[in-house]
């Protein structure tokens, strides 16, 4: 089937494809209501539908962002995809989404498509990672504007406030009366800035409250130890000097916590208070709510897309953003237990 044009829709309607043309490309207040009316109802008929890249090359602008990105990373990436594409959507604006792999940063010839044609007016970059130079240099390339998610780039970045993302779990914490907290995760060297900064930000949250924060670095081999995850945890809340609270940035490791405060016959939150950091995936373990904060993916990429609307009108360097977290749940924050 022949594509619809304006010159079709001009020549059913025998108007001048000039002004079908001005009144399908946004300019109708020059014409009569009717005329616009009869216009717009051909092309719904006859099923004309804008010709995108003609309008590129018309205006310069594709009405498109692009969002590069690590699939490997987890959750997180899916949660910023899909609320990258909800906002695009209220700017009417495309989403073009390609993965980016280590290997395309040794062989740029044959990385993503994305990268080697000019086809988006901007990049949303979500690399997660300590970000190489060859992937600055491949990003630069492309002399797009772009907008760092998640990575701690000293500029045109948004990620979240880490070294804040316990504060209120720790004014929450000395409220209920706990005084003793165990902050359990990965060791260094840390892949992603976000482990350390969840790490020292416990640790200054809780001196601020008079209360002290004990780091325990988890096992390297910590996803494959299996049920030693359990006797780790149970070595940590044995003795009378036991926290009575624990830390946890990523809410993976609750199972193991409740499996072995249950092996030591305490209850959460009972004897035990849990606090997570959960990336949008769930906020439960063995049917107890968690209390949680929330990575901020839908203010992630608001700001991102926001500062990138930015750039991409005024290219400029922008000054990087850190969001703060959502707001703390309490479901297993409750009053220190006396031990």
């Amino acid at each position: 089937m022949p594509r619809v044009t304006c010159r079709t829709i001009a020549e059913h309607l025998k108007l001048s494809k000039e002004t079908v043309t001005h009144i399908l490309g946004g300019r109708a207040e020059r014409f009569r209501p009717e005329t616009v009316a009869r216009v717009e109802a051909a092309a719904r008929e006859l099923g004309y539908r804008k010709h995108g890249a003609a309008k590129a090359m018309r205006t310069g602008r594709h009405n498109a962002i692009g969002l590069v990105g690590r699939i490997d990373i987890g959750p997180l990436h899916f949660e910023i995809q899909r609320w990258t594409i909800d906002q695009c959507r209220k700017r009417d604006w495309h989403v073009l989404a390609t993965e980016l792999k280590i290997d395309d940063l040794g062989d740029p010839e044959h990385g993503p498509l994305m990268l080697r044609e000019l086809a988006v007016d901007g990049l949303l970059v979500h690399y997660a990672r300590a970000i190489p130079d060859a992937l600055i240099d491949l990003v630069a390339a492309t002399r797009s504007p772009v907008v760092w998610i998640n990575t701690q780039h000293p500029t045109d970045a948004v990620y979240p406030d880490d070294a804040h993302a316990w504060d209120q779990a720790l004014a929450a914490l000395h409220e209920a009366g706990h005084r003793r907290i165990a902050y359990i995760g990965p060791p260094p060297p840390h892949s992603h800035p976000s482990w350390r900064d969840r790490e020292t930000g416990a640790c200054a949250a809780a001196a601020a409250h008079g209360c002290q924060c004990q780091v325990h670095h988890v096992p390297d081999n910590w996803r494959q130890l299996g049920w030693d995850r359990i006797r780790w945890c149970r070595a940590l809340l044995t003795g009378p000097a036991r926290p009575t609270a624990v830390l946890m940035p990523r809410a993976s490791d609750a199972a193991s916590m409740v499996a072995a405060a249950a092996a030591e016959g305490l209850e959460v939150p009972r004897d035990l208070s849990l606090v997570a950091i959960t990336d949008g995936g769930h906020a439960t373990c063995q049917g107890i709510p968690l209390a949680h904060m929330r990575i901020p993916s839908r203010e992630l990429a608001m700001q991102a897309l926001a500062m990138l609307s930015t750039k991409i009108d005024t290219p400029a360097t922008q000054a990087s953003v850190a969001v703060p977290f959502d707001s703390l749940t309490t479901a297993t924050i409750t009053k220190a237990p006396s031990l």
